[in-house]
């Protein structure tokens, strides 16, 4: 039930190498294009590409998608990325980047709402872009160590799983 509790407090880790180009880790409706919901359902986007900052998007019920992007870019070594969101606003998602919470930039800081689960919707990692619901383009970069908590994280608690990571 992650995509039903949207509008609480929550964390996404995952560690990523080899970030070479666009390419997207997605929860929930993957058939919807971007910016946008064409099939009415709620979906998680993290957007990664190398030289380019990370990328959250969340798409309502609505169509209505909250974006926040951070301040620093990422290239083909390995980072670990940490979304985590302590609040109810999209101002309240911080992105960590290698156990440094980086600033970020927020468009539509509006209240997570309107969502539901994803409907056992599967996950899908790497993909460049959909057409007609199915993914093209997939894209070649490692994702490891995808950890999806229920509750926000503790700065401490990101330190501690930085530190854990076997390329530390």
């Amino acid at each position: 039930n992650f995509g039903s509790n949207l509008d609480t407090e929550w964390a996404i880790a995952v560690t990523v190498k080899n970030v070479s180009s666009d390419g997207r880790i997605v929860f929930g409706d993957s058939s919807t294009s971007s910016g946008g919901s064409s099939s009415g359902g709620t979906r998680l986007d993290l957007r990664l590409s190398t030289n380019q900052a990370p990328v959250f998007n969340l798409t309502d019920l609505d169509g209505n998608t909250l974006t926040v992007e951070s301040s620093t870019a990422i290239d083909t070594n390995k980072h670990r990325l940490v979304f985590n969101k302590t609040g109810n606003q999209a101002s309240d998602l911080e992105i960590w980047q290698d156990n440094t919470n980086a600033s970020v930039t927020v468009q539509n800081d509006e209240a997570f709402s309107n969502v539901k689960d994803f409907d056992l919707q599967p996950v899908v990692v790497g993909y460049k872009q959909f057409n007609g619901g199915y993914a093209t383009g997939y894209q070649d970069y490692i994702v490891d160590d995808l950890r999806i908590c229920d509750s926000s994280l503790t700065s401490t608690e990101i330190d501690t799983d930085y530190n854990n990571q076997p390329w530390v």
